[in-house]
Parts: C-alpha cells; structure tokens; sequence
C-alpha cells in the first residue's frame, strides 16, 4: 500500500509540474518516470519533450528522454515525430547494435502502418542529400532486407554502405577512446574496453584484442563494484568474440566474483560456460 500511494504521489507531482516551466532536465525526466511506468503515454510526452530540449546536446539525459519519446510517439501512432526521434537516436548512437535496434523499430512501425512507400521516399530523399546518413541507411537496409526477394539488390547495396559507414564510425571512436586514454590515466582502463569493443565494431579484431590486453594491465581503476563487474564482463565480451577464449574465462570468472547479487550473475554464468564448451 504504501509503495502504491508512493508512486500515485509521484505521479500527482509530475502532472502538477506540467503547467509549469522545469528546473533542469533531471527534474523533467523524473517527473515522467511516473507516467511511463503506468504506460499513461499522453501524460509522459510534455515531461519528456522539456527533458530533451533543457538536457545538453549528447548527454545521457537527453539520450534517455530521446529513447522515452521513441515509445511515446509510437504509441501514440504519431509517425512523423516518431521518425525523427529515431533518425535522432541512430544518428547520434555510438554503438552499431543500438542503432540497428532503432532502425528496426522505425522500419517495423512504417511496415505495420501502411507507410512503407512514404517511408522508402524520405530516407532515399535524405541519401541524396547525405550519402552516409545513418539513419536512412538503417531504415532502408531493415525495409529493403524485410519486404520481398526483388528487393534483395537493394538491400545488399544499402548493407554494404551501412557497413563501411559503421566501420568508419567505430574506427573514429575508438581512435578517440584510445586518445582519451592517454589524456586521462585514471580511467584509462574504461576508456581502452570501450575502444576495444568499437574495433570489433570496426572488424579490427588484431586492434580489439590490443586495446582489451591494454585495459587489463592499466592503473586499477577507483570503481564501484557494479561498474568492476561490468569491466570485467565487457572485456570478456571481447576476448570471446575475437576468439582470445582463455582470456574470457578469466574475465568472466572475474565478472562473477564481483556481481553485485546471483541475478547479476546468471548472465555471465551462461557466458562463462559457453566460454568453457568453445575450450573443450
């Protein structure tokens, strides 16, 4: 009960708020939390929308209220809106996988509502104007590759752009991550795992297994032991996929020796004995 009258507190506060200006962001966002729990989509947009225009340009705030509003404007059936806070989220994402999950929701919605052929107009529009335009290239690529066999060409020629422009994003990343790095010792060691999962975005497996080794004999870091368990889970990733196997047993080892509860420790559990089954 009292968790109940919690939330419906919380939820009287925002909609109170949305007569008024916000204070920062953070108070915008929080204020829609609410609402989207209680999937109340009408209410949560104008919370949503101040977050995105108070947050700063690229922070994680306004990535977080960016990927709120990606569900509201779905929901709410508001195509246009929709589309461009997907173009948003893929154009300015760092990870290839994120932007391909954002691609597929805009390509699903357009083929869910009759759109296709409107939709296929504007990303063609948006790559004569900008030829590697990752969201139209996204979107395209998941409409060309998903609709029917004559569009197969299409669809391999729009992959294969979308695929040297996420390798020349990844490539420039992780550059700048490695940069980073030697600007920045104390948290060098972060800063060479995130590069080092961005060359095997970039199909530099040499660079990946490099970077992740570098990460490994880098200056401990002063983290939490949510944020150690995740280090040692994201350079597992890395070792597993760029076939160093030995090395991601250890780090996935590691990884659940630092997991915050068992549930933290399933996932890494399934990857350690994938892990182990690769070494047998």
């Amino acid at each position: 009960m009292c968790r109940y009258l919690s939330i419906l507190a919380l939820a009287l506060l925002a909609s109170t708020c949305l007569a008024a200006d916000y204070p920062s962001a953070v108070v915008a966002l929080g204020a829609a939390g609410p609402f989207m729990r209680s999937r109340q989509f009408a209410e949560a947009r104008a919370p949503l929308e101040a977050a995105f225009k108070l947050a700063k340009p690229g922070d994680r705030v306004q990535r977080a209220a960016a990927e709120k509003l990606l569900t509201v404007y779905r929901e709410l059936r508001e195509p246009d809106k929709l589309l461009e806070m997907g173009d948003f989220l893929i154009n300015t994402g760092e990870r290839s996988a994120g932007r391909f999950v954002v691609s597929n929701t805009l390509a699903d919605f357009l083929h869910q509502n009759g759109m296709l052929d409107q939709g296929i107009k504007r990303y063609e529009e948006r790559l004569q104007k900008h030829a590697n335009d990752l969201a139209a290239l996204g979107v395209l690529e998941r409409i060309y590759s998903q609709t029917s066999p004559k569009d197969a060409a299409k669809a391999k020629a729009i992959g294969d752009k979308l695929r040297a422009a996420n390798i020349a994003l990844a490539t420039d990343l992780a550059q700048k991550l490695l940069a980073r790095a030697e600007q920045d010792p104390k948290q060098a060691a972060w800063h060479l795992m995130d590069a080092a999962q961005l060359w095997l975005e970039a199909e530099a497996k040499p660079r990946a297994i490099a970077a992740a080794k570098a990460s490994q004999g880098a200056a401990p870091e002063n983290r939490s032991q949510i944020l150690t368990h995740q280090w040692h889970e994201g350079l597992g990733d890395v070792f597993l996929e760029a076939g160093e196997t030995t090395l991601a047993v250890a780090e996935f080892k590691s990884a659940i020796e630092f997991a915050p509860s068992e549930s933290w420790k399933t996932p890494i559990q399934k990857k350690l004995e994938q892990a182990e089954g690769q070494l047998k």
